[in-house]
This record gives C-alpha cells, structure tokens and sequence, in this order.
C-alpha cells in the first residue's frame, strides 16, 4: 500500500479543503524558496493552556496500539491493508486495475493503530532505517512509497532526498519514513488524524530519530496534518519541489521532511504523553534504539 495519506471526510480535525490547492498554504507558508529548517513558531500563552484537555477529550474512547516490525499479527496487518484500500479508494488514489493489497513496506514497518470498539478507524505507518542505509536510502525511500512521477520530477525527487538525507548521516541516529496514514469516516473530528501524526513524531523521539521523511498527498490535505508534527516541504539548492504529479496514485504529492523536535510549543504536551504512552508498549533500548542528551543540538545540525 502506498504512503499516500487517506482521511474519509470532507473537512478534517485541522479543518481546509479538499482539493488540488489544499497543500499550497503550506509552501507559502514556508516560501517559494524553502530552508532546511522546519516549523519553530510559538504560540501565545493563551492560546496554549485550553489545547490539550480538548484534544485528549476528542481522543475519549479510541485505543492506540503500537506494533513492532514482524510482531503485528498476519490478521491485524491483512486488516490494515483493507482498510487503507478503503479509504483510499474513496479518493480514487489508486490505480483502477490495482487489486493487490500486499506491499512490502509494510512487513518491515513499525504499525500504529487507532481503535474503536475493536474496529481499526485509523492508522500509520513508520519504516526504521539504520545509518548504514544511507547509501541507497533516497532510492529506497522512494519504492516505498510507491509514487510515480515522470523522468524529471523522479530525478528532482530523488536529488531532495540525497541533500536532506546527506544532512541526516552528520547527525546521526535513524531515520524513519512515515506514511500510510488513513482516517475512517466515523473516526471524523475525534482528533485520530492529528494524534497519528503526533504520535508518529513521538516514536521518532523516542527511537532517537532526528529526521525523517513522508510523501504527502493534495487530495487528502495530509501537509496540513503532517506539518503539526514537525513536517516542512524539501527541496534542492534551497528552492522547495512543489508539487508533483503522481500517476500512480492519481494526485500530486509534497515531499516533506520531518523533524520532530521542532514542533510547535502548544503541542508539547501531547508529544510528551503520547510518547509515555507508546514507550508502554515497547522498550526502545531492546532495538537497540539510543536516543542521546544531545537530541536538540544534534536536529540543529540536520536541519543545517
């Protein structure tokens, strides 16, 4: 299944509109010509203190559960995969012929679920990769995705990912590739599509990654929710991509890197729980996963 983002509603928790232009506030946001910095605006005091009983409220009732590569049950992921092709069939985001719900992405990947009375309502997913993998990395990333772009567009892909990933080898540590993320109607307005991005920065953190990447879809507005995370539009020479056509999910896609120590201070709070939370269900020292006290120096240097 594709990493492209899937949310079943007219009108997501964030809020915007559906369509073609819904990811260009985000590059204005960040300017035509893009740095390699991400989002570090602080919001006012006021505006900090009513966020986080509203949205722990909106999460009443729903049951996140995190799985480990090769630890999620063969049901569960067969689960997950109809699911995904549901809601992203909704948005016509893939290919009319495509009837195969295997990707291979999703046997080395890490599965973060939203439940509801048992029933998956939202989901996420983040492959590890291990500074060893650099070499091959963009490439790789890539195929994960599933996207296809024309010649051009592949080659000004596949140059973003080199620089940014370049940026990631002097700073260390993993470096995750989120996507699949998808959101059922009835999950609508209950906060599931932020918190899976939020959690998602949350693992980041609490495997010790400082940069990350995700291919974010127009249709689905997945920019808006991935930037509260710490996501921001990648690019070359410092001039961001834009979008790009993609064929094979019918849309056009943002490449975006992901930072997640620089995430807007409101949401801290969120981070810091969800992180507790997910760190319940697995012990990041057992993988081998280190985070270091120099976590906010070493995203400095990534983002350089």
């Amino acid at each position: 299944m594709s990493t492209v983002t899937g949310q079943v509603s007219g009108e997501n928790e964030i809020g915007g509109r559906t369509g073609h232009t819904a990811l260009r506030p985000v590059l204005r946001a960040h300017g035509a010509a893009v740095c390699g910095g991400a989002l570090t605006a602080a919001a006012p005091i006021a505006e900090m203190q009513p966020v986080i009983p509203q949205f722990l409220e909106r999460l009443r009732g729903y049951d996140l559960r995190l799985f480990a590569p090769g630890d999620i049950p063969d049901i569960t992921l067969h689960s997950v995969q109809r699911f995904r092709r549901e809601v992203y069939r909704q948005f016509a985001s893939l290919p009319p012929d495509d009837s195969d719900p295997v990707d291979p992405a999703d046997l080395e990947a890490w599965h973060l679920l939203a439940r509801r009375d048992e029933a998956i309502v939202g989901c996420i997913r983040l492959v590890v990769f291990a500074p060893s993998d650099g070499g091959d990395l963009p490439a790789r990333v890539l195929a994960n995705s599933r996207c296809q772009f024309d010649e051009a567009d592949r080659d000004r892909c596949l140059a973003a990912l080199a620089e940014y990933v370049g940026r990631w080898q002097v700073a260390g540590g993993p470096f995750v590739q989120a996507g699949g993320l998808a959101v059922a109607c009835a999950a609508h307005r209950s906060a599931i599509g932020p918190a899976l991005c939020l959690a998602g920065a949350s693992f980041m953190r609490s495997v010790g990654s400082l940069a990350g990447v995700v291919f974010a879809a127009d249709k689905t507005r997945g920019a808006g929710l991935y930037e509260k995370a710490g996501c921001f539009p990648l690019g070359t020479e410092g001039r961001a991509l834009g979008l790009l056509p993609d064929s094979y999910h019918r849309d056009h896609i943002l490449l975006m890197g992901i930072a997640p120590w620089t995430i807007a201070p409101k949401w801290e709070p969120v981070i810091i729980a969800l992180k507790e939370r997910l760190e319940k269900q697995f012990d990041p020292a057992q993988w081998h996963f280190h985070p270091g006290p120099d976590a906010m120096t070493r995203e400095a240097a990534c983002q350089a």
